[in-house]
């Protein structure tokens, strides 16, 4: 490939910096900004001359409240987006995927290749099924041709515990060549049905993660279900299931009412005139 490849991966930046200002504001009871300790440079708005019409210092007073208003709805929908992110479902450990004993591949390009896979795991992604369930296909391959593969293991239960991953520190892209370049050795019919097998599931991945590379017209969806049968769940399971409303609490019972003796007079004396 001459060009390197794109990752289909978006990207979301939200800067609330940029958008309440780098300036701390405080607004005083008269309408002005006025704050300059602790090293933060102060803005002060300007006052209206007497017996001017209209109020200077209103309007921006007005425009800080509507910019701090946009930011807590902007905010609102960050926490929101994050409380309803789709959830991630660990691959089957014990099912089977492939032979590894068929596979015409050596040992050490095995863990090479179950490297490549790993740190493909742990590229900037948006946390969807789509994205999750390819993570999931990375994963099972590379735990299984290097069973002490101890970061795959590492990123499964991050990813599963909703726990931040390491990212890739270097270039995405070195060991996303390794790997389209073995996956598309594998597909060949030479390598064998064993290996033609892994190829594909190697590209069921790289075909979601990379949808811009020439090799992604490799891909075989209609045989993807079988591939992955009982290993990796589909995708509807990926997406987090809405909390179900929770019905109100009864009322609490009513108190019995307090029985009270009645009161008893010793003695009862009446006076007539």
């Amino acid at each position: 490939m001459d060009d390197a490849p794109d990752i289909g991966v978006v990207k979301h930046h939200f800067i609330l910096g940029a958008l309440l200002g780098t300036n701390t504001i405080r607004l005083s009871h008269d309408g002005s900004v006025a704050d300059e300790s602790a090293g933060h440079r102060a803005i002060r708005l300007p006052r209206s001359p007497p017996g001017a019409k209209g109020c200077v210092g209103c309007g921006h007073e007005r425009d800080f409240h509507r910019m701090r208003a946009c930011s807590l709805i902007l905010l609102f929908h960050l926490l929101t987006s994050a409380l309803s992110a789709d959830v991630y479902r660990s691959p089957d450990p014990a099912a089977a995927l492939f032979r590894r004993d068929r596979i015409p591949i050596d040992t050490d390009t095995m863990r090479e290749l179950s490297r490549h896979l790993t740190n493909l795991a742990r590229r900037d992604m948006v946390r969807d099924p789509i994205q999750l369930r390819a993570t999931a296909q990375l994963l099972a391959i590379a735990m299984r041709l290097d069973p002490a593969n101890r970061p795959a293991r590492e990123i499964d239960k991050a990813l599963r515990e909703e726990r931040p991953v390491d990212p890739f520190k270097g270039d995405i892209n070195d060991p996303l060549r390794q790997t389209w370049g073995i996956a598309d050795w594998l597909v060949d019919p030479e390598a064998g049905k064993a290996g033609g097998r892994l190829g594909h599931q190697i590209i069921d991945a790289l075909a979601v993660i990379n949808p811009r590379s020439p090799l992604a017209k490799l891909h075989d969806p209609e045989g993807e279900p079988n591939r992955w049968q009982n290993v990796v769940q589909p995708l509807a399971a990926y997406r987090r299931s809405p909390e179900p409303e929770k019905a109100p609490a009864p009322p609490p019972p009513e108190p019995p009412p307090i029985e009270r003796p009645p009161i008893l007079l010793r003695q009862a004396s009446t006076q007539t005139p």
